[in-house]
């Protein structure tokens, strides 16, 4: 560094040169530089957002640079907003999510919690957010944590859930197999067995004649179960079922006429509410199959003292298409038949031609298209199902 000296005119008589080492103090630049570049080097390979952010407003003040892999952004887009964590929040987990961090921010705990986020590209990436909270004297003064991809966790998770749904269905539907099995069939099997050694010790013809009349509706009984067996069987094991764009109305007024003898005998109402622009994915048989039982047993089963009405009506659930059949039958007692309603050869009422098989088969269907059923009912009231699409 100079400094001049000056005379009492104002001229320039010397100058003062100060020399200073800085040596160090460049020496300790560096290293500090260095030490910065090494930092942030790490950060950026860390697989995960590294963040800071201030407590009370959740501005973020420091974002890394991985944010674009994972969501899209730029950091100089992230950090242009003092509300850009919020405002890209999935909209179902932005109010529990701020909420949540609001409130153990301000209890001063540490905490750890997956949301959705919506990326650049307007997919929804399923985030971990690890958070540290910073205090100074018991005060938050700033929030650091880091944001975890673990969309294929949750897809894996998803999956493992999904298989072990299935496997637990699987389980239900063998142990109905093996109940049929060891039950009907061993009965049927029974009775053939002790009507045919009747007809070998028997010496009257005409007692034979009554017991071979007796083994063939015993033998049409069986060969009516194997027929129902396969059935399912053939539901569960089709891999590739046909599925084509059907039009729900359209396939329903088919129904109506198929079944008009029924409906002109019980004096029955069908209200056909569903639009003509409501498309399903399905194969036309199967979904044949599913309107004749419900709407046959709505009128079926319809109340002795009122004329049967049934309404079906179409809408959008969870992002599914759904049609919900309703009646003013005489419902059905759920809390004491609910667990059996799908059952084959479960029946609940004392009409004698029904057989318990429709429902359970028409459930089968449902389930191998990847959809569901649901009942709700009350005595002397009516039922509604609700059948949903996938």
């Amino acid at each position: 560094m100079e400094t001049p000296l000056w005379n009492d005119n104002g001229e320039p008589t010397n100058h003062i040169v100060i020399i200073e080492d800085v040596t160090d103090r460049k020496a300790a630049e560096k290293i500090v530089l260095d030490s910065q570049l090494r930092i942030e080097s790490l950060i950026n390979t860390i697989d995960g957002i590294v963040w800071e952010a201030d407590p009370n407003t959740f501005e973020f003040t420091f974002i890394s640079k991985k944010v674009e892999d994972i969501l899209g952004y730029s950091v100089e887009e992230w950090l242009s907003s003092p509300t850009f964590w919020a405002d890209h929040i999935y909209p179902d987990d932005k109010d529990w999510a701020i909420e949540y961090c609001t409130v153990s921010t301000r209890k001063n705990i540490q905490h750890d919690f997956e949301y959705r986020m919506i990326a650049k590209d307007g997919t929804i990436v399923w985030l971990r957010d690890i958070v540290n909270v910073i205090s100074e004297n018991n005060n938050p003064v700033l929030l650091r944590g880091i944001m975890i991809d673990v969309g294929e966790n949750k897809h894996a998770q998803d999956a493992l859930n999904h298989s072990f749904n299935l496997v637990t269905e699987q389980n239900k539907r063998l142990l109905n197999f093996s109940y049929i099995v060891s039950h009907n069939l061993r009965s049927h099997t029974s009775n053939i067995q002790a009507i045919t050694n009747l007809i070998g010790q028997t010496s009257s013809e005409e007692e034979r004649i009554e017991l071979i009349e007796v083994l063939k509706t015993v033998s049409g009984l069986l060969n009516e179960t194997m027929l129902n067996l396969n059935k399912v069987v053939s539901i569960q094991t089709s891999i590739d079922v046909i599925k084509e764009r059907l039009s729900l109305s359209n396939y329903i007024n088919k129904t109506i006429d198929i079944l008009n003898d029924q409906i002109v005998l019980k004096n029955a109402i069908i209200k056909n509410n569903v639009p003509k622009d409501v498309i399903v994915n399905y194969n036309p048989a199967y979904l044949e199959s599913i309107l004749l039982n419900f709407i046959f047993n709505s009128i079926r089963y319809s109340h002795p003292d009122r004329n049967p009405v049934v309404e079906l009506d179409s809408f959008i659930e969870d992002s599914q298409t759904v049609l919900q059949i309703s009646d003013n039958g005489i419902g059905i007692d759920l809390e004491k038949y609910g667990e059996e309603l799908y059952g084959l050869y479960k029946t609940f009422n004392k009409k004698p031609d029904s057989k318990g098989v429709g429902l359970f088969i028409t459930k089968n269907q449902i389930d191998a298209m990847g959809g569901k059923v649901t009942v709700s009912s009350v005595v002397n009231k009516g039922t509604t199902f609700k059948i949903y699409f996938r």
